[in-house]
């Protein structure tokens, strides 16, 4: 704590006008106060400021006149250090009369935390090679003024540090390497993104740098002159224990997809699986022979098998056997379609079209037409649909609108289908309707849906939302699509917690009737209960947790025992990576209710299970769960009880096994629990289908030097083709794949101090049936060596414990060069063209407390010469600089705070004003005008603007610049003294702050 004061006589009263509660770093702020007198004074007062260490006094406002005044308003301008931590700091004002006791107030400022962290690469790659291992180093720089918890994450590689998270203290920095083997792809070259993602605690929002590297092939990989169609050629056995009856079976399996053209305008994709010799559709038993063929993306027509998802109202998917033709073009296209379902037997044959409208990208109308012949109940007849659907998709709602008429025998009935998305910053609405009469028979048949969602981001961390669900839908599914589509209402109100990255906290208010809509009903019940799930997604640990609390109405009674009981559920699933390929889970759930007994007693219901994953690169993968069993009301659908899968790759053969114990629901006791087991065997092949004749060609020379200087011998390499030049220099690469490429010069193969005078690799993409000629020249070089110095030696500045990474940066207007220091800071750039280059250094971390004279230096390259050059390195320098202004200052009430002087006051200050400065004492004017001048202070380098409202006494015709060392007053001593502007301000800015 530094104070600053002298004695006074009488005690006296500090009267604070304004208290600021907080203060950034770096920041000045006024403090304003009165000091009163029980009496007139009759001598002059002493006042001080004391303020902790580091900080500074960058201005005082004191009363001209004290005698026979009994209250006095003094100013305060105040600067905190740059990097002044986060926390409570206490300052004083003292006042006294000589021979009188010290009176002083205690002021409490709070400097509130900043939170900063800058990555910056140190020096990055022009280029890498396939299969090179690259190593990039980056600064870490903590420019908050507060310790920070940082976990790193390397993207596409891994960090060189021996902890996933680091601590780095206010203004300091930490260096780190981030290494990436560039693994090998099918192509010539390509981009990799690289770069580390940084994690500060209780932060979602990563800070990150990434950079994309370019990269290039040691080989030339599109050797083969064929365009080839991928196939996978396989044979399937198929074993099923239905009930006690074991069923066996064999099946061939043919796929076929890709382009059939160079250019990439005919695409195909078939499938050939059969035969159908277990005929159990709901398990996936069943033929498939399809054939889709599309022209420039636009075109589309299907053969054989497929899915047929037409709208939302009329058909919404339907697996059978037909044709569908699609054209699409700028603002319009039409479809049509002709299908005969094969696993929904109340439908057998349907046929319909659509013409449509796109006015724009986000909009779109279409007019439906379907036509189905449908048998219900001994019952044939045909439904007829047309409907109009619209679609709109913007970046705040999405909409999208159906609306369609039925007409069966002279009846006549409607659908609705609407749903509308809006997201307007942290305000989400979602919402679905379906409607579908008694007679309307389309996808659905008498049902109803609403479904509406509504969420507020009250913070990144915390939601809050409402939604309801009100579900009587009849859909017609095909039976490899069994669900039972219970009737469901429910409500909810729910706040959802992003604890962290890996983690988010859900609690909600559940009111809800869930009802089987299959005879006999197995549940019908209704419940209230309060729900709590954690969700935690971690690297190597996964775990769910879901409690349940409340009533439950089991409503299969009819009578008054059918009354709330306590219903209780909680379930735990974790997952363990006990090895970077192979995870292990299990789970475990209990419930204790009502809601599935027929007696409407509380019955405890113990669930339980594992599972195993397993992923060995891309040759083998396995997974394997079981589960003892499911809650009545989940058991709606086919569940797995028991399933393993097993794939094995070996090059272009593939082994798969696949086993399992499934429930069936809907069907008889002896299908509820199938046994199956499937072994395939598939081989993959590359048909040709098309030949290359289009192949390139490349005609190069080496020129430059001398002629006596030989260009015979040098190393030309592309990918793996290497090319020795001729005694001319000559080289060439024949038969090419149109392609991108890079081209490269084995350096050890030319002569010392020559380069060439192109960047390599150099890039070349080749066209289809045409030769690129390539010239290379070779130049003598020069080279550039410096130093950096580094002002006040190792000390730098009191609050710096380091020196700031300088980088050197090399450039012309074509090409540029990047290092940075050796242990001696010296660098250098050797082998660089002849010619006029920019040099410039530059700082990475530390920017603001340190600066480089003369940064960026032209400099002249000369042929086997070495050129000198230097850099210094000094912390900032701040200044003060006083400029004339005129302010007033106001008090709360707006009234001026000297209108209460008096008229001889005013007088004395207009008299002064009219007196000139001259020119020899103008100093010693400044000196005596300094307490009484209305000014604005700025700090050179970063300004800052100090407002004082006072009603001005003279005003500056010349810009004054006061630099006077700091002195320290002793509040015991028998002499007066105060802080006066600092040469130096970033001295005692960048001191200890402790």
């Amino acid at each position: 704590m530094i104070s600053f004061g002298c004695f006074g006589q009488e005690e006296l009263e500090i009267n604070m006008l304004n208290i600021p509660k907080t203060a950034s770093p770096g920041s000045h702020f006024n403090i304003i106060f009165e000091v009163k007198s029980p009496t007139k004074l009759q001598e002059p007062i002493i006042v001080s400021v004391g303020v902790p260490a580091y900080w500074q006094v960058l201005f005082k406002k004191e009363p001209q006149n004290q005698v026979n005044e009994e209250t006095l308003r003094y100013i305060y301008t105040i600067m905190s250090p740059k990097f002044a931590k986060a926390g409570s700091f206490t300052l004083y004002v003292y006042a006294k009369r000589k021979d009188g006791p010290i009176i002083s107030k205690k002021l409490l400022i709070d400097v509130v935390r900043v939170r900063k962290v800058e990555i910056t690469p140190v020096v990055l790659p022009e280029y890498v090679k396939e299969g090179d291992t690259l190593k990039v180093e980056y600064l870490i720089h903590n420019l908050g003024n507060s310790q920070e918890e940082v976990r790193l994450e390397s993207i596409g590689g891994r960090i060189e540090f021996n902890n996933d998270s680091l601590k780095i203290g206010p203004n300091e920095s930490v260096r780190l390497k981030n290494i990436q083997l560039i693994k090998e792809s099918d192509s010539n070259s390509w981009e990799t993104p690289l770069g580390i993602k940084a994690y500060l605690k209780d932060s979602l929002v990563p800070i990150q740098v990434i950079n994309s590297l370019p990269v290039y092939s040691n080989k030339i990989k599109k050797k083969d002159p064929y365009l080839r169609f991928p196939i996978e050629a396989g044979i399937w056995y198929t074993n099923y224990m239905i009930g006690n009856k074991n069923t066996s079976g064999v099946q061939f399996d043919i796929r076929g997809r890709g382009f059939l053209d160079m250019k990439g305008k005919h695409f195909l994709d078939f499938t050939a699986h059969g035969p159908t010799n277990i005929d159990i559709p709901i398990l996936g038993s069943y033929d498939v022979y399809s054939l889709n063929y599309s022209f420039k993306n636009q075109n589309f027509i299907k053969l054989g098998d497929y899915t047929l998802q037409f709208n939302n109202l009329m058909e919404f998917g339907r697996f059978g056997r037909g044709m569908r033709i699609d054209n699409e073009f700028k603002k319009l296209g039409f479809s049509g379609f002709y299908i005969q379902p094969r696993f929904f037997n109340e439908q057998k044959e349907t046929f319909g079209g659509s013409f449509f409208l796109k006015p724009s990208t986000k909009f779109r109308v279409s007019i439906d037409y379907m036509s189905k012949y449908m048998v219900k109940k001994n019952r044939a007849f045909w439904s007829d649909l047309v409907g109009v659907s619209t679609k709109f998709q913007g970046k705040v709602l999405n909409w999208e609108t159906e609306v369609v008429g039925n007409r069966v025998e002279q009846q006549y009935d409607y659908g609705l289908f609407n749903r509308v998305s809006i997201q307007l910053k942290r305000f989400q609405l979602h919402s679905d309707y379906i409607y579908a009469g008694k007679d309307f028979y389309g996808y659905y048949n008498n049902s109803y849906l609403l479904v509406n969602n509504l969420s507020i981001a009250l913070s990144k961390k915390i939601s809050i939302g409402v939604g309801n669900n009100i579900t009587r839908i009849n859909p017609s599914l095909d039976a490899i699509n069994f669900n039972i589509s219970p009737y469901n209402s429910s409500i909810q109100a729910f706040t959802s917690f992003q604890l962290s990255k890996f983690s988010n906290l859900l609690l909600s208010y559940n009111k809800q009737e869930r009802e089987d809509r299959l005879e006999p009903k197995k549940f019908h019940f209704k419940q209230d209960f309060a729900r709590i799930a954690y969700n935690l997604n971690a690297p190597k640990f996964i775990l769910w947790y879901e409690g349940r609390y409340g009533t439950a109405q089991n409503l299969l009674q009819n009578n008054d025992a059918s009354v709330p009981r306590q219903s209780i559920a909680n379930s735990l699933q974790p997952q363990v990576r006990v090895f970077p390929w192979m995870w292990i889970g299990g789970m475990a759930e209990h419930q204790r209710t009502s809601r599935f007994s027929t007696e409407n007693t509380l019955t405890d219901l113990f669930f339980y299970g594992g599972s195993l994953r397993m992923f060995v690169g891309d040759k083998l993968n396995a997974n394997f769960s079981y589960r003892n069993n499911f809650a009545p009301d989940e058991l709606i659908e086919n569940r797995s009880l028991v399933d393993l899968s097993v794939g094995l790759r070996i090059k272009n053969h593939s082994f798969n096994l696949t086993a399992g114990q499934t429930f069936i629901p809907n069907l008889s006791v002896d299908f509820q629990k199938t046994t199956y087991l499937s072994l395939k065997y598939t081989l993959r092949i590359n048909a040709p289908v098309a030949k290359n004749k289009n192949l390139s060609n490349i005609r190069g020379q080496i020129l430059g030097l001398s002629n006596s200087t030989s260009k015979k011998g040098i190393v030309v390499q592309l990918g793996e083709k290497r090319m020795l030049t001729d005694e001319n220099g000559n080289f060439y690469f024949n038969k090419l794949i149109p392609d991108k490429y890079y081209l490269e010069i084995d350096k050890s193969t030319t002569p010392f101090g020559v380069i060439t005078n192109v960047k390599l690799p150099l890039e070349v993409n080749l066209k289809a049936d045409s030769t690129t000629n390539i010239q290379i020249q070779l130049l003598k070089t020069g080279g550039i060596e410096g130093k950096v110095f580094f002002e006040d030696g190792e000390k730098l500045a009191t609050n710096y414990t380091e020196k700031p990474v300088v980088l050197v940066k090399l450039f012309n207007d074509n090409e540029s060069f990047v290092t940075q220091l050796n242990e001696s800071n010296r660098f250098s750039f050797k082998e660089m063209k002849p010619g006029t280059w920019q040099i410039l250094a530059t700082l990475a971390g530390n920017e603001e407390g340190f600066t480089v004279i003369n940064a960026q230096q032209t400099i002249e390259i000369v042929v086997d010469k070495i050129k000198k050059t230097e850099f210094a390195v000094r912390p900032v320098e701040r200044q003060i600089e006083f400029m004339p202004r005129t302010f007033k200052l106001v008090d709360k009430q707006g009234t001026d705070s000297k209108k209460q002087n008096s008229n001889r006051t005013s007088t004395d200050n207009k008299k002064k004003v009219s007196q000139p400065i001259s020119k020899n004492n103008k100093a010693n004017q400044a000196k005596k005008l300094f307490d009484s001048t209305p000014v604005s202070l700025i700090l050179k380098r970063e300004p800052i603007l100090i407002k004082l409202e006072v009603e001005p006494k003279f005003q500056l015709q010349n810009r004054i610049v006061q630099r006077n060392k700091t002195k320290t007053g002793n509040i015991e001593g028998n002499r007066t003294s105060s802080i006066k502007q600092s040469d130096n301000l970033n001295k005692s800015v960048a001191s200890n702050l402790e």
